[in-house]
């Protein structure tokens, strides 16, 4: 049986497999102008074969979002929440890199040999590799937010269908330059413990006297939880009187603002201090408490910004 979904400008897939059936594949269903051909003289795409590689995140939060929508999704129907699994994860992250890399759409993995696609491995070959159990599917490429995609997935009886299985326990998403996949499974492998991250090491700030002007006037950055798909709670404390945070505790994805505002500015000096995030809630998180270092250099002479013309070869 096949099915495809197509919307103008976007394109998904969907994947089942059930107890009595043979797994259902639906490729296709592109509209609009297809994927050209890659470029012969570019260097060859990082990834190739049946998977086995893992792939750093090309967008966490954007992952995560899409397991905290499925587990809305869930629980509004009485459903167990699905656990985000280590395994699944890392197959759907290499099927959506891979699809991007090498420019086609399919549940199938490829590779291209002389220009040309070839087959390499069917979805759960590819699965196998990372995690065992895999009962699911869903891809989707073209979309710029995890709502859009999510809320298309919906739409499609056959999407929803894996997203609401009553027997799915796990759940692993992949995003790479708008390719989209999500695993599904029913085994809790290794679940991705909640993890503090995507935080500066330093902020730097200069003033300079002549200019009576900061830079830059206020620096910004956003705590997540890098490890699953589990809301963040935090508190800020600071070390140095010379700038402000705010706000002083929130949860993830809550943007903290830092903003130099009591210093002397009639006066070179160095002025040094940290920002702390420590998370409240779940406890013993990895990455917490996490501090920032904080410097802000006043000049007495003017800051000229310049920039390099760009070069190509």
């Amino acid at each position: 049986m096949k099915k495809v979904i197509t919307r103008i400008g976007f394109f998904t897939l969907i994947l089942s497999m059930f107890a009595s059936a043979q797994p259902v594949l639906a490729d296709g269903g592109v509209i609009g102008t297809p994927p050209e051909k890659p470029d012969p003289t570019k260097p060859s795409p990082q990834y190739s074969g049946c998977a086995g590689q893992i792939v750093p995140a090309n967008n966490s939060e954007y992952e995560e979002r899409v397991i905290d929508l499925v587990n809305q999704e869930r629980k509004s129907r009485g459903l167990t929440p699905l656990v985000r699994s280590a395994g699944l994860t890392n197959a759907a992250r290499y099927q959506a890199a891979d699809m991007s890399q090498d420019n086609y759409f399919s549940h199938a993995t490829k590779d291209r040999e002389n220009g040309e696609l070839v087959i390499v491995c069917d979805p759960w070959e590819r699965i196998a590799h990372y995690y065992s159990g895999a009962n699911g599917e869903n891809a989707a490429a073209g979309y710029f937010s995890p709502e859009v995609v999510m809320n298309d997935w919906m739409n499609s009886g056959a999407h929803r269908a894996n997203i609401l299985n009553p027997d799915t326990r796990a759940i692993g998403v992949g995003f790479y330059q708008n390719y989209w996949i999500q695993d599904f499974g029913t085994q809790i492998d290794s679940p991705i413990t909640p993890t503090l991250g995507l935080l500066p090491e330093n902020l730097l700030f200069m003033y300079s006297i002549p200019d009576r002007k900061l830079y830059p006037p206020q620096q910004h950055f956003t705590p997540a939880n890098v490890g699953s798909s589990e809301q963040l709670s935090w508190q800020v404390t600071k070390s140095g009187s010379f700038f402000s945070v705010s706000p002083g505790s929130g949860t993830t994805p809550t943007q903290i603002r830092v903003t130099p505002d009591n210093f002397n500015h009639n006066q070179a000096n160095t002025y040094t201090g940290s920002v702390t995030i420590n998370v409240t809630d779940p406890s013993s998180v990895a990455g917490s408490p996490h501090t920032v270092q904080i410097k802000l250099i006043v000049l007495n002479e003017s800051i000229t910004q310049v920039f390099l013309p760009g070069i190509h070869k």
